[in-house]
């Protein structure tokens, strides 16, 4: 195939008294055969979407996105090779907007991510393809915001996407296995957002994201420069009411055995942040966040990156007259088994939590806990960063308010550890910073300021 190439199942529910609900496609290319499929298009462009009707009075539809999978299946006997350009894929779900038109009100509609997979499997299957970039976003809808003496309604809770990247396992197993998975650049957007509360007393969505990851089973995965971005927000609030919490992702690149290997030709970027919803009324709660779970793990073989490495898992309260906590997630770096390698640029590992600003009215400002964050070079495994390498677990409390007393700050654990026969080697700066900050009373409340621990 040499012309345009798309391919599209999305799914679009219509306005109505209470929304319509709607679920995307599955979109697939599959090769699965003894054979080759080259696709020569510049760019393959798939997409798999689901929007949410809006509601005129009730209750707003949900929104379930769609799959996209690209994928080069093992066959006995056999080799199965796909060969595609650019990736351009999006499967973005957008639940809809709750009603509230004379008097009657509704929740806006949830949404819910796809699971998507761009992957070979090891016995034989070859997958090549240019730059990868999706859209994997999940929004909730706002709820509706009555015009009578109905409150206002909740905001569409939101669910982030699943995605599955590299070389898998597979089912079919053969002596010399010959499966690989080659691709450019990576630029991963799963922002995961739920939706605001509408109106007085409408609370804001919660949040929760999915796993991401980058694997090597059975053979090498190479790419470019890798970009995940898995932000997840939970919903801001109404007047006077809770928003929604923020609950991160799992974020991972991942190597099983002496055969995998996962080589970066740029940079790597894991950021899963969290961040509580908010508000700017006074009486309102403030969102929690607890943030990602961002890991690269070397199980046997090796992970390579040509430049820096980041890894986020970073975590910010919600504002509110109550704010709420931010908690630090975990990021770790770890080569856990004999002959196991870990070799890239500056590393950074951050797993810092800030707690919500206060809004205003007596009440406090949230407090910030950090989280985890490790170097660990364990069994005869072997870490060696090319510049500096730091852990950060901060806590830090924030007020921003008047009349309030203030939050904690905890820090969290970082360390850099060598189990037996482990070693760590940096050529740079080595540092660790576990700060706890507490926030000071800003003239009201009960007069109290926080600690930092």
């Amino acid at each position: 195939m040499t012309g345009a190439a798309a391919l599209r199942a999305d799914g679009t529910a219509v306005f109505s008294s209470s929304g319509g609900n709607a679920t995307g496609g599955a979109v697939r290319i599959l090769g699965q055969g003894d054979g080759t499929i080259i696709l020569r298009a510049p760019t393959l462009t798939l997409s798999a979407n689901a929007t949410g009707g809006p509601a005129d009075s009730g209750a707003a539809g949900s929104a379930n996105a769609g799959s996209l999978n690209v994928r080069a299946s093992s066959v006995a006997g056999g080799n199965s090779i796909l060969t595609v350009g650019a990736i351009a894929g999006s499967a973005r779900a957008v639940g809809g907007d709750g009603g509230g038109f004379l008097g009657a009100t509704g929740p806006g509609g949830s949404a819910t991510g796809g699971t998507s997979s761009i992957s070979a499997e090891a016995a034989n299957g070859q997958l090549t393809t240019a730059d990868i970039a999706l859209d994997l976003v999940a929004t909730g809808g706002f709820g509706g915001a009555a015009d009578g003496s109905l409150p206002g309604q909740n905001g569409g809770s939101a669910s982030g996407a699943s995605l599955t990247l590299g070389l898998a396992a597979g089912s079919v197993t053969q002596t010399t296995p010959t499966g690989k998975a080659d691709f450019g650049a990576i630029t991963v957007s799963a922002t995961t957002t739920a939706g605001a509360g509408g109106g007085v007393g409408g609370p804001g969505g919660n949040a929760l994201g999915r796993t991401i990851q980058l694997i090597a089973r059975g053979g090498p995965a190479t790419a470019g420069a890798v970009t995940i971005n898995a932000d997840v927000f939970g919903g801001a609030s109404g007047v006077g009411v809770i928003a929604g919490n923020a609950t991160g992702s799992t974020l991972l690149v991942s190597t099983a055995a002496a055969s995998d290997s996962i080589v970066l030709g740029g940079p790597l970027l894991l950021n899963g942040s969290a961040t509580g919803g908010g508000s700017a009324n006074a009486g309102s709660t403030g969102g929690n966040a607890t943030a990602s779970d961002v890991r690269v793990s070397v199980g046997g073989g090796s992970v390579s990156v040509a430049g820096a490495a980041s890894l986020l898992a970073t975590a910010f309260g919600g504002r509110g007259t109550a704010a709420g906590f931010g908690r630090g997630g975990v990021a770790i770096i770890d080569a856990n088994r004999a002959g196991a390698a870990y070799n890239a640029g500056s590393s950074t590992l951050n797993a810092s939590g800030t707690g919500g600003g206060n809004v205003g009215g007596s009440g406090t400002s949230g407090s910030g806990f950090g989280g985890n964050t490790q170097f660990v070079a364990t069994g005869g495994g072997a870490i060696r960063v090319t510049g500096d390498a730091s852990a950060l677990s901060l806590g830090t409390a924030t007020n921003t308010g008047t009349n309030s007393d203030g939050g904690n700050g905890t820090g969290g654990t970082s360390s850099f550890s060598q189990g037996t026969g482990g070693t760590i080697s940096v050529t740079g700066n080595a540092s660790v910073n576990t700060t706890g900050t507490g926030a000071a009373n800003s003239g009201g409340g009960d007069q109290i300021s926080g600690t930092g621990t």
